[in-house]
């Protein structure tokens, strides 16, 4: 099966409409119905004490309480929304899970991170942050966040520990899908919604202790007569049982629609998990196994049923009906993987929750340096290829980013997943060959960063010399997670020390500049510096400029012959369908200018963002040869426009 990443993001943003649509018939059905219920109380109390019955068109009761739904569940819903702007790590944190350490040496945290390293290399997305569930037992997991920039993904101990790596990669597979697809922001939005429903309730519930509390309290006189008006308890319990009643209807109605939409987006996860790894198996044994285990998919902390569709499997107990179940059943799963399933699961010991190290299964991190094979030109073939499989990485994709991150010299790859010397590792990277402008860079560093720094930088410039060159940005990749630990602060000195390295030399390559544009455009968004863009341009007349910019400074790139520039500019224009596209001259066109026109493009809908792609793409292979730097810059920009793009693998032909 076929995946497409540009239709599945447009289909997220229909569906997250969809939703606002939803959100706002159901503010006014909610408002409608307690309207309809406070009418029918107030008629039966005046009926009962004989007094007129004109309360059915009654315009400053039926206006308060549009205002005070619109102020709770409203209100509540955007409090919500807003409490998880951070990303997936508020709903992390809200899990009460632990981040485990990039440079973390446990056998099982380590497996569980070399794996999703794998499957963030050969998607073409950074690094997400990785958060243990170490309390609970059962095998689940979790992706969440708005995109791919501020994504975590979460895992149950019981996961990381039963599962074997072909599994656990199914998992992560899975919930890699997630975030390809689009579907963690409406997941949040969901929360959201529904948090600001239940609020109805949760008054009324508040409304009915009190007037528990109260105890009996004298009847109120009604004015000029000596009558006794009603008990306050009793209007207390009435207006109570209004909201109780009205929240918990709006819950069951948004919990059912919670339910068949994650239903549907749990098959499309399952197909594409399949599809990324080419091992049906994996993701089988995974949901095998949580059919086979007492514990299954269950999670302890009730609190956490608010995220109960981003999980992985069926976290909570389902008493009522198919209905409000998040997931599928197990076996219907399992046999749209593998149809011969025979519906019994294997009997699966639970897991302790203080496991003991196992010293003899750590993995062997003293490996000789196993390099790879580089590649100098690239073919239009492949860069076609690489476009076309944006979002849907395959087992060649994994196996490849396997092969180059076992590459990685040791001291390297140690340095990129320690929070201490990460930045040493991006130093080294920009430290020039030239004896003369590297100690210049060196004194920099030796005056704007910490001693161990600068040392550590020296030291690992050697090693990176051994780093093939497609590796070179996948380096950085690795090192965005430990890179997050930052405060801003050091952010700010980091970045500053790295622009001056680039500057060094006086001139910027374009290997520094994608190196640049990945840092920035990751840890802003992770580190709260920067929002995500938000998908505002539909039409690319609206970018002319940026989008001349773009394909003017890819065209130069390739070439300096100027019926070269003017074959790629023309192929880049014939592919984006776009009236006043003019090739600039070399002096307007540059990296410092793509910077700016990518800032804008990133504000695109996902198929607007295609075609742009598309005509890139076309741009630089219009000579039928991308030299490596080319195609990196090609995926770096993909990157920044968070269009993950894949690895270029050797020998990749059209559509593979």
């Amino acid at each position: 099966m076929t995946m497409d990443f540009f239709q599945h993001q447009q289909d997220a943003r229909w569906r997250t409409t969809l939703l606002v649509i939803g959100f706002v018939i159901g503010v006014i059905s909610i408002v409608l119905l307690l309207y309809t219920l406070t009418v029918i109380t107030l008629m039966f109390a005046a009926e009962g004490s004989g007094a007129g019955t004109d309360w059915l068109f009654h315009p400053e009761l039926f206006l308060g309480i549009l205002l005070f739904t619109t102020v709770v569940v409203g209100g509540t819903t955007l409090f919500k929304i807003s409490q998880l702007s951070s990303g997936g790590k508020a709903v992390a944190e809200m899990m009460r899970c632990r981040l485990v350490q990039p440079n973390s040496t446990d056998p099982d945290e380590r497996k569980l991170l070399n794996v999703v390293e794998e499957m963030a290399i050969a998607s073409g997305t950074p690094v997400p942050p990785v958060y243990l569930m170490a309390d609970e037992t059962g095998i689940n997991a979790f992706a969440a966040g708005y995109s791919s920039q501020d994504a975590v993904i979460g895992v149950t101990r019981g996961c990381m520990v039963a599962l074997n790596r072909d599994e656990l990669q199914g998992v992560v597979a899975h919930e890699f899908a997630h975030i390809l697809n689009g579907d963690m922001r409406l997941n949040i939005r969901l929360m959201g919604v529904i948090y600001g429903i239940v609020m109805l309730s949760s008054i009324g519930l508040t409304l009915f202790r009190t007037a528990l509390i109260m105890g009996p309290s004298r009847p109120v006189r009604s004015s000029g007569r000596g009558d006794r008006g009603g008990d306050p308890r009793a209007v207390l319990f009435i207006i109570a049982g209004i909201l109780i009643v009205v929240g918990w209807i709006g819950y069951l109605i948004s919990s059912i629609l919670k339910s068949a939409i994650s239903r549907q987006r749990e098959y499309l996860a399952d197909a594409a998990a399949v599809q990324f790894t080419r091992n049906p198996s994996g993701i089988g044994g995974a949901l095998r196994k949580i059919g086979g285990m007492s514990r299954g998919s269950t999670l302890l902390r009730g609190e956490g049923s608010e995220i109960s569709h981003m999980l992985f499997s069926q976290g909570f107990t389902d008493s009522m009906s198919q209905l409000f179940s998040t997931h599928p059943p197990l076996p219907e799963r399992i046999r749209r993987i593998d149809p011969s399933f025979d519906g019994r699961f294997p009997k699966v010991e639970p897991v302790r929750l203080e496991p003991k190290v196992r010293q003899d299964q750590a993995p062997d991190r003293k490996r000789a340096f196993m390099g790879t094979v580089a590649i100098g030109a690239v073919s239009a073939q492949q860069i076609d290829g690489a476009v076309k499989m944006i979002g849907q990485p395959t087992q060649a994709h994994i196996g490849y980013a396997r092969e180059l991150i076992q590459g990685l010299p040791e001291s390297v790859l140690d340095a990129v997943h320690s929070p201490d010397d990460a930045r040493a590792v991006v130093h080294a990277l920009l430290l020039d060959q030239d004896e003369s402008i590297r100690r210049t860079q060196l004194d920099r560093l030796a005056s704007h960063s910490d001693a161990h720094t600068r040392r550590m930088a020296e030291k690992l410039h050697a090693l990176i010399g051994q780093i093939p060159e497609e590796a070179m940005l996948m380096t950085v990749d690795l090192a965005i997670p430990a890179l997050s630990n930052m405060t801003v602060e050091q952010y700010r000195t980091f970045l500053a020390n790295v622009d001056v390295l680039i500057a060094a030399n006086k001139k910027i390559t374009l290997f520094e500049w994608s190196l640049r544009r990945v840092l920035v455009h990751h840890l802003e968004r992770r580190l709260g510096l920067r929002a995500a863009p938000r998908a505002s341009i539909y039409n690319l007349n609206g970018v002319r400029g940026p989008l001349c910019t773009v394909l003017s400074t890819l065209a130069r790139v390739g070439s300096s012959r100027s019926d070269e520039v003017n074959k790629a500019f023309a192929a880049g224009c014939v592919f984006l369908q776009t009236r006043g596209i003019e090739l600039l001259p070399a002096s307007e066109c540059g990296l410092g200018q793509l910077d700016h026109a990518l800032d804008s493009l990133e504000q695109l809908t996902p198929r607007a963002k295609q075609r742009v792609v598309g005509a890139m793409a076309a741009c630089i292979s219009a000579n039928l040869q991308v030299n490596r730097r080319e195609g990196e810059l090609l995926r770096a920009i993909c990157d920044t426009l968070d269009c993950p793009m894949p690895p270029l693998l050797p020998g990749q032909k059209l559509g593979q």
